[in-house]
């Protein structure tokens, strides 16, 4: 009479099955979205920096700054520095946006497939939940996070600089910044103001949660047929639009917080994050004072997103 098999040798027969099933392109998909989330970043980048420029700039030059407004921003800038002073700081965020939206993606393509094999594997044709999705935006938000902080560190600081006032010239282009940071700081000076990337990269959660729904709703609106590409567009849009009404406020207290001087931590202006919005908020009129440069990131927002999710669904799709 044969003994009957034990726990440990039914779970390794399972585990040996599944790795005779698996096919090799089953590897690659793990790293597609990392892959398509770079073409993201690029679009992004091309499309959004301008309107960027000028949302930061506005945010940080506080209640009684330089500008009046975003399209008194958008002249004195384009005037007085040209279409390269709206690129400004351009350099990081073309590696540093195809960087972010890798992770960001590519975390969120990963943990979709994670809900879907690990959480439903005994409903084949589970379709995933808007919150699943949302579940996916946030974790991607979470490691995006980590790389995401350093990258807009030096962004942020490069785009407060003015090519007419000298005092604002502390670096020399993004290397000089980043020589800087680490010659006065070291490895934390990059990750100044983590706790605000955090809080507004949590967000991600609305940006793709909502970009499932606004997709959803789209390919059904109106019994009409709509092209893929523009439901993707005007998806993406919609997603960043309801994400940023949302998340601005933290992203006001993040930037405010990287593009302090390099002074003793006794004389920053902010000393952390509740003291950051604390101050915002009474000093700068109430909410208000946090949606300081709201106007060109709304502007921004529709277009930019919407030619990131573009081209990363694009990807995906041409991608083997």
């Amino acid at each position: 009479m044969s003994s009957s098999p034990t726990p440990t040798t039914i779970a390794v027969a399972i585990n040996n099955h599944s790795q005779q099933q698996q096919p090799k392109s089953e590897y690659w998909a793990h790293i597609k979205g990392f892959t398509a989330g770079v073409c993201s970043g690029v679009a992004k980048l091309v499309v959004g920096h301008p309107f960027d420029t000028v949302k930061v700039r506005l945010q940080t030059e506080g209640y009684h700054g330089k500008f009046s407004g975003p399209i008194d921003c958008l002249v004195q800038t384009a005037k007085k520095e040209g279409l390269p002073g709206l690129y400004k700081g351009a350099l990081v965020p073309l590696f540093g946006w195809s960087v972010m939206d890798s992770v960001l993606l590519g975390t969120v393509t990963y943990v979709r497939k994670f809900i879907k094999e690990n959480m439903h594997r005994e409903e084949p044709n589970y379709q995933l939940s808007i919150l699943d999705h949302s579940i996916a935006g946030f974790f991607g938000g979470m490691a995006c996070s980590f790389v995401a902080n350093p990258i807009e560190q030096i962004k942020s600081r490069l785009q407060v600089q003015y090519n007419w006032d000298a005092s604002t010239q502390r670096y020399k282009g993004p290397f000089d910044c980043m020589k800087q940071l680490w010659r006065n700081h070291g490895i934390v000076g990059f990750y100044t103001g983590m706790t605000g990337t955090l809080w507004f990269r949590s967000f991600c959660s609305i940006y793709i949660g909502s970009y499932e729904y606004f997709k959803l709703k789209l390919a059904n609106w109106n019994s009409h047929s709509l092209p893929t590409s523009v439901i993707n567009f005007v998806a993406g849009g919609s997603a960043a639009t309801v994400m940023w009404i949302c998340c601005f406020p933290a992203d006001t207290v993040k930037n405010r917080i990287m593009s302090q001087p390099d002074v003793p931590k006794a004389e920053l202006k902010y000393k952390g994050l509740l003291d950051c919005v604390k101050k915002i908020y009474f000093e700068e009129g109430g909410l208000k004072g946090f949606y300081r440069g709201f106007v060109p990131c709304l502007l921004r927002s529709f277009p930019t997103n919407g030619a990131s999710f573009l081209a990363w669904e694009l990807a995906m799709k041409w991608l083997p």
